[in-house]
């Protein structure tokens, strides 16, 4: 299966990047990240010359060597924020590895005389900002805006964030299955990102209380971390050496 060059783009914290996760989990391939914003060349992507020190394959022959299928998915993170100077241009190895024909005899950097067929690597992106894209780029994606969920989405993707963490740490079975409403209408306020990280301190937090003897663990308004006053009065820290 091969997917033409998607750029999902919106505002952060939404979900963009769970998005193609769960593609690649429905479809059972392999997933790489990349992270652009911290990107000032390609050498991660195409590899490295052999001739420096230090050098290595790129990610995309990596996921072929080492992976599980030869059509993996490549994420390429806030596409827009790629650093570029006079000497380095993360966005050059783009000119190749979204254009198809080229892919089918790719050669890394390192191993230039290994031609591979990496027709069916597919590429994801994702963007807050697709001004900050040049158009050369931007023309060789299908585009598609991610809007904020609405208050009534926002409630179902509490409840099923709940249930994949619980299954995630393995404690579904001592953990009721459902949330009170008044935590979904807390978290239901708050973006996916943010939503997620609170319902992990959330768990832990109701984990170190013991149930009333016979019930099951049940996320309350005290257990999620932004709702308790930050008392740090009597509290330090330090170190010992």
């Amino acid at each position: 299966m091969y997917f033409p060059a998607v750029l999902i783009s919106g505002p952060a914290g939404i979900g963009k990047t769970a998005v193609i996760q769960a593609i690649c989990r429905a479809l059972d391939i392999d997933y790489g990240f990349y992270d652009f914003s911290s990107a000032s060349s390609s050498w991660g992507l195409c590899g490295q010359d052999s001739g420096w020190n230090g050098s290595h394959i790129g990610l995309v022959l990596k996921k072929l060597l080492y992976g599980t299928c030869a059509n993996p998915v490549i994420h390429l993170d806030e596409l827009d924020k790629g650093l570029i100077n006079h000497n380095l241009d993360p966005y050059l190895a783009l000119h190749t590895l979204l254009e198809r024909p080229q892919m089918r005899q790719y050669c890394d950097a390192y191993a230039q005389n290994l031609p591979v067929d990496a027709s069916y690597v597919s590429f994801f992106a994702t963007a807050n900002n697709i001004q900050a894209i040049s158009r050369v780029i931007l023309s060789r994606f299908r585009v598609i805006e991610l809007q904020p969920p609405s208050p009534k989405q926002m409630r179902r993707i509490v409840l099923n964030m709940y249930r994949s963490k619980l299954k995630e740490e393995g404690v579904e079975q001592v953990f009721k299955a459902d949330l009170n409403e008044s935590v979904i209408d807390f978290l239901a306020k708050k973006t996916p990102r943010e939503t997620g990280l609170i319902i992990a301190r959330a768990i832990a937090a109701a984990s170190a209380q013991k149930p009333t003897s016979g019930e099951l663990h049940e996320l309350q308004l005290d257990h999620l971390s932004e709702c308790q006053a930050q008392d740090t009065h009597g509290r330090k820290m330090g170190f010992l050496w």
